[in-house]
C-alpha cells in the first residue's frame, strides 16, 4: 500500500482529519478482459468485446468496459490495500453507480476517502471511484461499508487460534 493511504488510514482512525482522497491504483483494461468478464456474466451485449461493432455500429472510440467489471475492480483494490494494513475487514453492504465510458485503452485511476469512522470504530464507509486519468472524470462509483474487528478480540482470537492463552 502507499505511504499516502496508510497515512491517510491511519488518521481517519485516530479520529483526525485525513487526507481528502488516496490514488489507489492506477489501471488500463485490455481487450480479453472484457471478453472474459462478458463470458462468465453473460454479459451478450457486444460493445464490450466485438471491436468492429463497437466502433463503426455503435460508434465508440474502443471496446467499452462494463460498470460492474469497474466496481468489482475498485472494491478489490480497496480491499488490498486494507489488507496491506493488517486491517481484516468483512464487506457489510456496498452500492455502485456507473457515471461515464471507460473504453479499453484509457488509463482509469482508483481513488478512496474515508467517511468518518462509526464512533464505536466498528465499522468504515469507504467511497470509491474509478476515473480517467485524462480528464478526472468519474467513470464509476462504489460505496463500502466494511465490519472493523476489535483489534484486542482479534489478537486474542489469534492467540487462541496458536495455543496461546492470556
Amino acid at each position: 500500500m502507499s505511504g499516502p493511504l496508510r497515512r491517510w488510514f491511519a488518521l481517519e482512525l485516530a479520529g483526525h482529519e485525513p487526507e481528502p482522497e488516496a490514488v489507489l491504483a492506477r489501471r488500463t483494461y485490455a481487450p480479453l478482459e472484457l471478453f472474459l468478464f462478458s463470458a462468465a456474466g453473460w454479459h451478450p451485449h457486444r460493445i464490450h468485446y466485438d471491436h468492429p461493432y463497437a466502433t463503426g455500429v455503435e460508434g465508440h472510440d474502443a471496446l467499452v468496459v462494463h460498470g460492474p467489471l469497474q466496481a468489482v475492480h475498485a472494491v478489490d483494490t480497496l480491499l488490498d490495500a486494507l489488507d496491506a494494513l493488517d486491517v481484516p475487514v468483512t464487506v457489510r453492504s456496498l452500492t455502485y453507480r456507473h457515471h461515464a465510458l471507460l473504453t479499453v485503452g484509457q488509463e482509469a485511476v482508483v481513488k478512496a476517502r474515508s467517511e468518518p469512522v462509526d464512533e464505536d470504530g466498528s465499522s468504515a464507509t469507504f467511497e470509491v471511484w474509478m476515473e480517467r486519468a485524462g480528464d478526472g472524470e468519474r467513470t464509476t462509483t462504489v460505496m463500502v461499508t466494511v465490519v472493523v474487528p476489535d483489534a484486542r478480540t482479534t489478537a486474542a482470537g489469534a492467540a487462541n487460534e496458536r495455543g496461546n492463552t492470556a
